[in-house]
């Protein structure tokens, strides 16, 4: 899937990329491969232009609908996200949290607030 590239730390995706620039080679490409190639951004070991052309050519192909893609795009995103202690977020919001306001939880409707916004 990738190779070293010309800057250091950067790991080339050239490979990948020729396979999606036509449809039928994209058809070929897996998810898995296509998902470790956009991971590299996370670590900043994919040059700019390289991560840009990509996502063109997923857009371009329809990959970035592909429910494969996203999948496995979207898990390798959830390892590397902050890891978060949920009982300890828990604890800090009971033991911190002030009784004041009326929002009790929900959905939030973000148009009637961006309305409030612009109105202010």
């Amino acid at each position: 899937m990738a190779t070293p590239a010309k800057h250091p730390g950067y790991i080339s995706v050239t490979p990948l990329l020729k396979q999606l620039a036509t449809l039928t080679g994209a058809l070929k490409a897996t998810p898995k491969d296509i998902a470790a190639a956009v991971t590299l951004v996370f670590d900043d070991r994919i040059s700019p232009i390289q991560f840009s052309l990509l996502l063109w050519a997923l857009h371009t192909t329809g990959m970035d609908h592909n429910p494969e893609v996203l999948a496995s795009t979207a898990k390798y995103m959830r390892s590397a996200a902050a890891q978060v202690d949920r009982d300890a977020l828990r604890s800090a919001v009971a033991t911190r949290a002030k009784p004041e306001g009326n929002y009790r939880g929900g959905l939030v409707c973000f148009h009637d607030m961006i309305n409030c916004m612009h109105t202010c």
